[in-house]
């Protein structure tokens, strides 16, 4: 290989580290203003470690409750995945749980077990979703005829993995970072709606 050559790829190399390395800064910094906003126009707080290492995390008060968002990464034999997980206060106790995760190969290993999931009634749900719920008829009453929950859920599966409720709190956790300002408006209005419905039940 001539020293032509050798400069040449040496050069390019450079040039296209530069370019990919840019572009992630863009992105990340991208992203942390968006967050920074998202936790400005709620009166939250914003406590990011810095736009350089892509870590996002805020937390505060949202329609009246406590919310928390942040990314968490999981690290496999040959990928990382990265998730943003988002958690908010029920005001008041809820007896029971629910979980809704997306349907595949775990759904599908319960069921040869003979662990049924619930159905609401709707196919939208029924199909996008595996649904667990103690009681039984706890997730139902969540969503009973509340045909817009029902749509803004089904939304969520699109973006999403699972959501929860436990004792005291729901929890979202959506794949990948979220970076665009309204998609991380719209899981924080759906998931406020969802505590609204859930301590109607009670």
């Amino acid at each position: 290989m001539s020293t032509e050559t050798v400069r040449f790829l040496l050069v390019g190399g450079g040039a296209i580290g530069l370019v990919v390395g840019g572009f992630f800064m863009w992105l990340n910094l991208m992203t942390t203003n968006v967050w920074k906003a998202v936790a400005a126009q709620h009166g939250m707080t914003y406590q990011g470690k810095g736009w350089l290492n892509g870590s996002y995390h805020l937390n505060g008060p949202y329609r009246g409750r406590a919310i928390e968002a942040h990314i968490e990464t999981e690290r496999h034999k040959d990928h990382v995945e990265n998730w943003t997980v988002i958690g908010i206060s029920l005001t008041k106790p809820v007896s029971g749980r629910y979980l809704l995760s997306n349907q595949g190969v775990g759904a599908l290993v319960k069921k040869a077990f003979g662990k049924e999931d619930i159905k609401l009634g709707d196919d939208r749900l029924d199909r996008l979703f595996r649904i667990e719920s103690e009681p039984d008829d706890l997730v139902v009453r969540v969503f009973g005829s509340n045909d817009a929950l029902r749509q803004r859920v089904a939304a969520v599966h699109g973006m999403g993995h699972e959501l929860g409720m436990g004792t005291s709190c729901l929890r979202l956790k959506v794949s990948g970072v979220v970076r665009r300002r309204e998609r991380l408006e719209t899981l924080l209005e759906t998931l406020s709606l969802l505590a609204e419905a859930t301590e109607a039940t009670t």
